[in-house]
Order: structure tokens, then sequence, then C-alpha cells
């Protein structure tokens, strides 16, 4: 039963790394995203560009991988303290 239950938390440590390269990745879309929209604005000056939702998607999406970055982190704490009382 031990070698289950620790077969199952192996893959944390790439989890928290998946985690954390989404972050970064989505973090680089919404700069390069905002870079790139004010940079058009002075190539079309008669038109008025806004931000609209989907340059704020990115942003909405980085709080997905944050709020399981700290669910994976609160598992690993479980699991530890699990093994100190066996």
């Amino acid at each position: 039963f031990r070698s289950v239950s620790q077969s199952r938390y192996v893959r944390t440590r790439f989890q928290v790394l998946l985690c954390k390269f989404l972050v970064m990745l989505l973090a680089g879309q919404l700069i390069v995203s905002f870079y790139y929209a004010d940079h058009y604005k002075l190539y079309f000056t008669g038109y008025e560009i806004n931000y609209g939702l989907a340059i704020f998607l990115p942003l909405l999406s980085m709080i997905l991988p944050i709020l399981a970055l700290k669910a994976i982190k609160r598992d690993i704490v479980l699991v530890k303290s699990a093994d100190r009382i066996r």
C-alpha cells in the first residue's frame, strides 16, 4: 500500500515545474500582446484600437495555474506530514 501512495505523488516536481512554465509563458504572451497592440496604434491613427477581452484572457488564465500551484504545494506538505506520522 505504501508504494502505491508514494508513486501517486512522484510527479509533483514535474507538476510544479509545468505550472511555473505555464505562468511564465502566459506572462510573455501578455507582454507581447500589449506591445503589439501599442505598436499598431501608431499605424492606425484614424481608428480607435482598444484592449478587448481577448488581450486580458492570458491574465485571467494565469490565475488557474497559480491556484493549482498552491494546491500542489499544500498536497506536498500533506504527504510529507503523513510520512512523518508513519
